[in-house]
């Protein structure tokens, strides 16, 4: 995703070598760095989101953002968020029958 202000742009990207991109990035004068995210399958229909906000919320579990990604798993949309608590928010998930998507997964995408 790209979200820009006027004085500079934030680009947030999943990638399959994440240490080889930021050695890139960096190289290439970059400011760049890592950022645990939480990829997450998500009812492909309306209310879907709805229903993963709800239990998140009622765990206080803080999300700072997210953002669709274009691939789909099935009939699920799949998203990725970016919480406060990663461990507690996949913990919270997993509880609900959410399905967590895995680091080899979304490298796979």
């Amino acid at each position: 995703t790209i979200a820009e202000t006027e004085d500079f742009g934030v680009l947030r990207i999943v990638v399959d070598k994440p240490d080889f991109a930021l050695q890139v990035l960096k190289a290439n004068g970059f400011v760049s760095r890592f950022t645990d995210i939480v990829g997450v399958e998500v009812e492909d229909t309306p209310g879907g989101l709805a229903n993963i906000l709800k239990v998140l919320s009622q765990n206080d579990i803080n999300v700072e953002y997210m953002y669709g990604f274009l691939e789909k798993s099935g009939n699920k949309a799949l998203l990725v968020f970016r919480f406060d608590d990663p461990d507690s928010a996949i913990d919270v998930l997993t509880k609900n029958n959410i399905t967590v998507l895995r680091k080899e997964d979304v490298v796979n995408l």
